[in-house]
């Protein structure tokens, strides 16, 4: 429970303007044709591009499991919601860089194409075929293109080397395993990839110099990087440096790049090639999709962090103020002794020397004992242009994150911020009438996303709203055939959902009356936004989440998935996924029969009679009951089936059969959560 705080009457001199909050892109439900990309082709690219060598002799088979594995992985990865793929104009714009530093021997090849994810880490990376993917959360990060160019470079030198199939080779082949110690095989991969991202920095100084862009910018992108480290380690109780497992220290990349600048500083390049406008749109557009990113994945000390940083350099933006209450309010929720804890060092430590011997213990002195660069991600030099300086003068505003969050929603007031109304009435978990009162004051403003949920959690008709069933989600049937020791993946084919998979859970629902199915592949093409947030919610039943205070409810965790469920006319969201091994025995392991394989479908497997076939289920879900958990998450023992029976009726029944066994381990669950609360 989180004490009604006193209204501190601040009075906000620092204020412009109050504006109307923008929380992320509006996203379009349908999913362009070109984000479809078709397996066999790009598998044909991928394994065209590597070198006849290796498609000959003792390589011949990795080289076509290489091309299949990477054109199955790039295909979902493009298709799965996690591309901006309505978002043409800073895919155009990444694009056009991409362009300016392309060397000429790599212009020619038609696929390499860079896209944007919704990913708000800072990290970017290509794949064997080319696609290039930006995270949305390297672009804040930058001043100027030629930072960002510099990242493009780098991805582009990884391709153009082959490092991927390079690295693939070696560990398929052992070449990383020596002695009988797993530090020497750990020891010998890492240096293979430091080695290669040495490699890589060599060739993008050159391409990125050529190109016209300034060297700098790359000095500059590894700059961030090293802040990056030094960052992570402050939050390390134990480590006092970072070790080089796959990539080399940055300080030493930055000591080679700093070495080729002064040679050619003469004849220096520019920090924008393209549009500095453009850049400086993109990377404002990009921060409230991190904030986005870092909440829905319950991160929530980066949501903080990051939400902060932006809020200095704008302190006007309600967005920053919004995501810092909200991201509190749920890290407090789950830990409610956070809420006298300090606001944000509270997850760092200092290095502290006793008796000539160092150790590490958390931070006491709250933020604003000195401005930290280290603990800001802020460069030096640009310091002048964060416009909150104020938070370091005279007495700080707060320390703790209870008078953070009181400080913010002052300051949301006067931002006008009505949806920081709902994020502090849903910060009192006892005190309902303080709740209330500010649920009377969110409801009186019109332009608000929770009316019917504000509505109801007044009313405590919370559950009572929702329909006493499931929504079945049938999401991944992964069929694999094991050939000669090695898992091939068969490829999802959309005639074999309407051939295979439908006739099979339209069967298992005929026994299923208290469930309503979906096909949640499907939702990918007109229904993307729902598709999108079905995945969140899936990634959300998996995670585990250890409540240190009360009980978590699922409504107040995030109004949002009450509302799904509420549309959906459910009281719980289940999702299924199966995996089914066919063992194929007495092939011959060339790549001819693995490409074979490869290009099965569903289909070709349900004809099959094997020596060897088994299926694990797992189900996940949530759930807003009254006296139950709010999750589950139950998986079966590996099922063998029989070798002459027919493989539909067998997974038919299979899946009725798990489905039963997970509402009696969701019942034990509850019985169990039940008598626990009761007796301590």
């Amino acid at each position: 429970m989180r004490c009604i705080a006193i209204v501190l009457g601040l009075l906000f001199q620092f204020l412009s303007f109050a504006q109307t909050a923008n929380f992320g892109r509006p996203t379009s439900d349908t999913l362009p044709a070109k984000f479809l990309l078709d397996v066999p082709s790009l598998r044909e690219h991928i394994y065209k591009g590597i070198p006849q060598n290796i498609k000959e002799g003792e390589y011949e088979r990795d080289a076509v499991r290489f091309a299949h594995n990477n054109a199955c992985s790039i295909t979902e990865l493009i298709s799965n919601g996690e591309v901006y793929s309505d978002w043409p104009e800073i895919e155009a714009y990444v694009n056009e860089i991409l362009t300016k530093v392309m060397p000429d021997e790599l212009k020619k090849d038609s696929v390499i194409h860079a896209y944007v994810t919704r990913d708000g880490s800072p990290n970017a990376f290509m794949t064997p075929s080319g696609h290039t993917f930006i995270h949305i959360g390297i672009l804040p990060n930058f001043n100027n293109e030629a930072s960002f160019a510099a990242v493009l470079c780098h991805e582009l030198a990884h391709y153009y080397l082959r490092h991927s199939l390079n690295t693939f080779i070696k560990r398929e082949h052992g070449k990383f395993d020596m002695g009988l110690f797993g530090s020497a095989r750990f020891s010998l991969s890492s240096l293979n990839s430091i080695r290669n991202e040495l490699q890589a920095d060599s060739i993008a100084m050159v391409w990125l110099h050529n190109s016209g862009y300034s060297v700098e910018g790359m000095i500059s992108s590894f700059e961030f990087m090293h802040r990056n480290e030094r960052n992570v380690i402050k939050q390390r109780e134990d480590d006092w440096e970072l070790t080089e497992s796959s990539h080399p220290l940055s300080i030493k990349r930055l000591e080679a790049m700093r070495e080729f600048y002064n040679k050619h500083k003469s004849n220096n390049g520019k920090n924008f090639l393209v549009s500095e406008t453009l850049f400086t749109t993109f990377k404002e557009a990009a921060k409230p999709e991190i904030l986005k990113y870092y909440l829905d994945g319950i991160s929530y000390n980066a949501c903080i962090d990051n939400a902060f940083r932006f809020h200095l350099y704008d302190p006007d933006n309600s967005v920053y103020v919004y995501y810092l209450m909200e991201a509190i309010r749920r890290k407090c929720y789950l830990a409610p002794d956070k809420w006298n804890k300090l606001f944000i060092t509270d997850n760092y430590y200092d290095s502290i020397s006793v008796d000539n011997h160092r150790h590490k213990e958390k931070m006491t002195d709250h933020l604003f004992k000195k401005f930290d660069f280290t603990i800001l991600k802020i460069p030096p030099s640009e310091a002048v242009k964060v416009k909150a300086r104020f938070y370091w003068r005279d007495l700080p505003k707060f320390t703790t994150y209870e008078e953070a969050f009181v400080f913010f929603y002052n300051l949301s007031q006067a931002l006008n911020c009505h949806e920081c109304v709902l994020t502090n009435a849903l910060s009192f978990t006892k005190d309902k009438e303080a709740r209330n009162r500010l649920i009377d004051k969110y409801l009186a403003f019109t332009d608000i996303k929770h009316r019917d949920f504000a509505v109801c959690l007044k009313e405590g008709t919370i559950t009572k709203k929702l329909n006493d069933r499931k929504l079945l989600c049938f999401n991944n049937f992964m069929f694999n055939i094991q050939q000669a020791g090695e898992r091939v993946q068969v490829q999802y084919r959309p005639e074999d959902e309407k051939n295979v998979l439908q006739p099979v859970l339209d069967s298992v629902m005929l026994t299923q009356k208290s469930r309503t199915p979906l096909m949640l592949h499907s939702l990918k093409y007109n229904q993307l936004n729902k598709y999108n947030f079905l995945a969140e919610l899936q990634n959300f039943s998996y995670t585990r989440i250890i409540s240190q205070g009360e009980k978590t409810e699922l409504h107040i965790f995030n109004p949002s998935y009450w509302e799904f469920l509420l549309e959906n006319k459910v009281n719980e969201i289940e999702f299924l996924n199966a995996i089914y091994y066919d063992e194929y025995n007495g092939r011959q392991a060339t790549g001819a029969e693995y490409m074979k394989i490869a290009s099965s479908g569903m289909s070709d497997l349900f004809g099959h009679q094997t020596n060897i076939r088994t299926y694990r289920i797992f189900i996940s879900s949530i759930r807003q009951v009254d006296n139950s958990l709010m999750k589950v998450r139950y998986g079966s023992e590996e099922v063998k089936l029989k070798t002459k029976d027919s493989l539909k009726p067998m997974l038919i029944s299979g899946i009725r059969y798990e489905l039963s066994m997970k509402e009696k381990f969701a019942k034990e669950r509850d019985a169990h959560n039940k008598y626990n609360e009761e007796h301590y």
